[in-house]
C-alpha cells in the first residue's frame, strides 16, 4: 500500500519513457506482483524493454531458475536480456554500456541544482 501511489506515478510517465529496464532478484520467487507489473509492460508494445536478473552470484545454476526465467519471458518479451551481480559488479559494465548506447539526447527537465 505505501508503495501505491509511486508505482502509479512511475506508470503515468510510461509514455514518456524511452525505455523501460526491469531488476529482478533472481534468487527470490516471482510473485502475482511482479507477473503482473510484466503483463502490463507488455502492453507498450513500442517502448523497449531491457531485464537485469539480478544476484547471479547467490545462484548456484541457472538451469533450476529456468521455469521462473520462462514464466518471465512469456509474459513480457523484452529486448535484451542481462544477468549480473550488483554485488560484485560481474556484468554490471554491459547493462550500463547498453544504457549508454541506447540513451537519447534531451533538454535537461530538472533545475541545475535540484538533487535527482
Amino acid at each position: 500500500r505505501i508503495m501505491r501511489p509511486l508505482v502509479e506515478k512511475a506508470w503515468s510517465v510510461t509514455d514518456e519513457a524511452d525505455m523501460a529496464m526491469v531488476i529482478i532478484d533472481i534468487v527470490k520467487r516471482i510473485d502475482a506482483n511482479v507477473m503482473r507489473m510484466l503483463k502490463e509492460l507488455a502492453g507498450y508494445d513500442s517502448l523497449p524493454k531491457i531485464l537485469v536478473m539480478n544476484k547471479v552470484d547467490l545462484c548456484k545454476g541457472l538451469l533450476k531458475r529456468a521455469p521462473s526465467i520462462q514464466r518471465i519471458a512469456d509474459a513480457c518479451p523484452f529486448d535484451e536480456v542481462f544477468y549480473v551481480s550488483a554485488l560484485t559488479g560481474d556484468r554490471v559494465d554491459e547493462v550500463k554500456e547498453h544504457l549508454l548506447k541506447s540513451a537519447k539526447p534531451h533538454p535537461w527537465i530538472f533545475a541545475p541544482d535540484m538533487v535527482t
